[in-house]
């Protein structure tokens, strides 16, 4: 997968998340099952984690490579 297809896919599934986050009912936004995340923490999850890879898929490739070296070993494509 390339970078634009990562995008394009994030990008999708973003919309698809605030389409059912804007559907969701607003007492269900901080309820969750018993033990695990409400709606809002999932959110919030997602997006804290969601950010920092934009950036990262902002940067030239130089960068990466410098920042973080380049693999050793050859990179496993995952097959659908």
């Amino acid at each position: 997968m390339d970078k634009e297809s990562i995008i394009e896919l994030l990008e999708s599934k973003y919309s698809e998340l605030i389409t059912w986050l804007e559907n969701h009912p607003d007492e269900k936004w901080t309820e969750g099952p018993e033990g695990k995340w409400s709606a809002g923490q999932q959110a919030l999850h997602l997006l804290q984690s969601i950010k920092p890879l934009n950036n990262s898929l902002s940067l030239p490739k130089f960068f990466l490579k410098y920042r973080f070296g380049k693999a050793n070993r050859p990179v496993r494509v995952a097959t659908p």
